[in-house]
């Protein structure tokens, strides 16, 4: 089955003629909706990775360019061989929902095995993920429901974001509290499957970090896209210090599209500056680099993980304080809050 363009054009126009004749113009953004319009235009970055850079087809299973090398088992691609509607349908909209690529070769790195009582049990998997959602969205309801006016005003307002301007100002309450809200947006991404001391491997460097721990569901589109214009329109050598390190600014000035702005500069900065002082601190001893030497010590785990928070304490408010700020002023986090309905019954 060829691809017409007649299909783009069509989809293009019923899709802006519904958004146009059904969309306020004066939407409210709050904290739920603007969720929603990040997985719409995360859907619409998918389409670029895997139709039009990757070429992901029903024949393969797989990508016809291969713009990041496969670094798992290719005999997890199996050729497609029944040519009917529904088998292409289910392809192309499994293909939309798999944004870190499980069980292929280009899956995204640090991802845990899915345990094989639930590959084999298609009622198990589903009943698992419905429980995960739901104790997730509870959670987020918790949250909501158990937020602190006072504490939100006075530790996370949008005039505290900025650290060393007002350096003098920042009292130790005031960073422990930037530090606990640090912690909190990343331990929100843990999997359950992982101990601390493995998280700790995942955040011992802010590359490590960016790169395997932190949002895997965007890691694979931000490599087909990054290699795509390193080497397929700035045409730097693969290995090169120049494509090392102009990487990471390409990949967060992309992510700063669909995030804010505070990406292109913090993300990449911290990257090269760990780089700098790694390398420093290795040209004056004679230990090697724990990539060279194999797992790193418990105290690089440790001291690279002590070293990411320091980080993150001061660029995460950027992300969080917004939020947090939007969502006292709103409907909260979650469109529904279930617990608020419940205290509306009790009363």
């Amino acid at each position: 089955m060829d691809h017409h363009p007649v299909f783009d054009l069509v989809a293009v126009v019923t899709i802006s003629s519904l958004t146009i004749g059904f969309v306020s113009i004066y939407i409210s953004r709050n904290a739920w909706a603007t969720s929603v319009v990040g997985y719409t235009l995360s859907y619409l970055w998918q389409y670029l990775d895997a139709g039009l850079l990757s070429k992901w087809t029903y024949e393969k299973q797989g990508p016809e360019n291969e713009v990041i090398k496969p670094w798992g088992p290719s005999s997890l691609l199996k050729s497609g061989t029944d040519d009917s509607f529904a088998s292409r349908f289910r392809f192309g909209f499994a293909t939309m929902f798999s944004w870190r690529f499980a069980d292929t070769p280009y899956r995204a790195r640090g991802l845990p095995k899915l345990d094989e009582k639930l590959r084999k049990s298609r009622s198990g998997f589903l009943a698992h993920t419905l429980t995960t959602v739901t104790v997730c969205y509870l959670f987020l309801d918790v949250m909501d429901a158990s937020a602190d006016p006072a504490l939100t005003d006075k530790f996370y307002s949008l005039d505290k974001v900025a650290f060393f301007s007002r350096l003098g100002q920042v009292s130790a309450e005031e960073f422990m509290m930037r530090m606990f809200a640090a912690f909190g947006l990343g331990a929100g991404l843990v999997s359950v499957q992982r101990g601390v001391y493995s998280i700790c491997a995942f955040v011992a460097s802010l590359r490590s970090f960016w790169s395997t721990f932190w949002h895997q569901t965007n890691t694979h589109r931000l490599r087909v896209t990054s290699n795509w214009i390193l080497f397929d329109v700035l045409r730097l050598p693969r290995e090169s210090k120049a494509a090392r390190y102009a990487r990471p600014w390409i990949i967060f000035l992309l992510s700063a599209v669909f995030h804010v702005a505070i990406d292109v500069s913090s993300g990449p900065l911290g990257i090269v500056v760990e780089d700098l002082l790694t390398t420093w601190i290795l040209s004056g001893s004679t230990a090697k680099p724990a990539s060279s030497a194999g797992r790193p010590t418990a105290l690089q785990r440790w001291g690279g993980a002590l070293w990411v928070l320091l980080w993150m304490t001061w660029t995460a408010p950027a992300y969080m304080f917004p939020v947090l700020a939007k969502a006292e002023s709103d409907k909260g986090v979650v469109p529904l809050s279930l617990i608020g309905l419940v205290t509306k019954q009790l009363q």
